[in-house]
């Protein structure tokens, strides 16, 4: 593919940011798009430009970043506005090749900055403009396809949790269910629940690079189950410590560290011990499946109370195998334990698809790029659709499972006018707005996002809108902190929810609106 190299003042006007001084404090509710150093950060009553550009973070935590602007727009301090020549440079290719904050020179320490010399004398591979369109087209749908895979997976977790509160708390006559110890719920031999070998029984001197299995607190840390560092014992040490052996649908338990963590071992596991950091449960799976021991443990209120957690996102205090034990868990008939074990098959069925496409996406579109801006990359032998197809089926059979899902534990809302921060948070929030304001991101706050982000929605959102405001406000997101946030507001066990949920067949997500 022939092509040129080139400066960006070659072919491109480059423009000041920020230059009618205009700020957050001119922000209106609807209006024109205003693009800061963190991206697009409100809406001001007036444009400056009319048409598409690339707009750089020159200043800040964000240093390097770049931001597509189309149609009518502003720009705030900190950036610097690229417009290249329509004849020579299509916009939309020249913002996948320069939106790499790795390729950007930074200058400063305290406050990273790009020099104004460096933007101009950038260069930047530029193939014909036909070519460059064809290749933005692919670009394009290839991130289109890892934003699908990231808001589907996004969602799983709390719909499972969904569907658990909606079987197992919310349902009629669950408080009449019987009550027992977790240890009654285990099969009937000794060590049925048991920790990993303590002290001397295994030292870190006996590990070998291959062997039997050890299971630790990277195992479970997700509340999945997950490949951790490699641990291996010899078999002649196995026979010593063989009474610890993890046995398939065992549920582990993290108990020192990050305590707390649950996980489930998968049918596949080799012969594998565990370590001394996890409680290790064999269950009875006449009374207790291991798909709901490990949702209650994560989610029922009255688990989580006896475990000393009254509020989303606070830390267990202590956790030891007697704790476990002593446990009291509800228990359903085993039939609507297994009409659960079902529902969340399903689920983790599509997940697994998308899982599976994640690195591949991931290699795809790095291949995709790093071919494109050399020049090596032949469109005629690319056929992105076939090589997208199984992501795509599983991504539209997740989110068809969403709206299937969702409806029945999430209700109708209330407006959210109705969420006011009190005198003293609001002195809080008015600080961080100015720090907005002089076009800094700040750290992540669940009080800026409820009470700036989500109680300024007059309009209808997707989840994906509103975490990309997030992105352009906080320095980093607390995307499980979202999600909790936005699921309570639709809970209505909570109270009445503040938000209205519906499903966009077109779109194939989930819109978030006031009522």
């Amino acid at each position: 593919m022939s092509g040129s190299n080139l400066k960006l003042e070659e072919f491109c006007q480059l423009i000041q940011g920020g230059r009618h001084k205009l700020s957050g404090k001119h922000f209106v509710n609807e209006g024109y798009p205003a693009f800061g150093a963190g991206g697009m950060n409100g809406y001001l009553p007036s444009f400056e430009f009319d048409g598409p550009a690339v707009v750089l973070s020159a200043i800040g935590a964000r240093c390097g970043k770049c931001f597509l602007a189309e149609g009518k727009w502003s720009s705030l301090a900190n950036t610097k506005v690229i417009i290249p020549d329509p004849k020579r440079a299509f916009t939309k290719f020249l913002w996948h090749q320069l939106n790499d904050e790795d390729r950007w020179p930074k200058s400063g320490a305290a406050q990273p900055f790009i020099r104004p010399t460096d933007i101009r004398r950038h260069e930047v591979y530029l193939p014909p403009l036909d070519e460059q369109k064809r290749i933005a087209a692919v670009l394009e749908k290839a991130n289109t396809l890892r934003r699908l895979r990231q808001q589907s997976l996004d969602l799983t977790e709390k719909l499972i949790q969904s569907v658990f509160l909606d079987m197992f708390v919310h349902r009629e006559g669950a408080q009449e269910w019987t009550r027992r110890p977790v240890e009654e719920c285990a099969k009937d031999y000794k060590g049925s629940i048991r920790t990993g070998p303590f002290g001397s029984q295994l030292k870190h001197s006996e590990f070998v690079e291959e062997g039997i299995a050890v299971l630790g607190i990277d195992n479970a840390v997700q509340n999945e189950f997950k490949e951790g560092k490699p641990r291996f014992i010899t078999e002649e040490k196995y026979e010593d410590l063989k009474r610890y052996r993890v046995y398939p649908d065992d549920v582990i338990i993290t108990i020192m560290g990050t305590v707390g963590r649950c996980a489930i071992v998968p049918a596949d596991i080799p012969l594998a011990v565990n370590t001394k950091h996890l409680c290790c449960i064999t269950l009875d799976q006449d009374v207790c499946l291991p798909e709901y021991l490990h949702a209650c443990f994560l989610n029922h209120p009255e688990v989580l109370e006896q475990l000393g957690i009254r509020t989303k996102g606070a830390v267990m205090p202590g956790l030891n195998m007697g704790i476990i034990k002593e446990l009291k868990i509800p228990i359903p008939s085993i039939e609507l334990q297994k009409k659960f074990k079902k529902k969340i098959k399903a689920l983790r069925d599509q997940v697994g698809i998308l899982e599976r496409s994640r690195k591949e996406l991931k290699k795809l579109f790095s291949s995709l790029q790093q071919r494109a801006f050399r020049g090596d990359l032949d469109l005629s032998n690319l056929v992105l659709e076939e090589e997208a197809e199984e992501f795509v089926e599983a991504a539209d059979n997740l989110n068809k499972l969403v709206n299937e899902t969702l409806p029945k534990t999430l209700g109708s809302g209330i407006s959210l006018k109705t969420l006011k921060p009190s005198a003293s948070l609001e002195k809080k929030l008015k600080s961080q707005d100015k720090a907005i304001e002089e076009n800094d991101q700040i750290p992540w706050s669940s009080d800026y996002f409820k009470f700036r982000l989500l109680a300024k929605q007059s309009e209808e959102v997707s989840i994906t809108d509103l975490m990309t405001k997030a992105e352009n406000v906080f320095t980093e997101t607390n995307y499980n902190a979202i999600r909790d946030i936005l699921f309570d507001y639709l809970d209505p066990s909570q109270g009445k929810p503040v938000l209205i949920q519906t499903f966009d067949e077109r779109r194939k997500e989930i819109i978030l609106q006031p009522a």
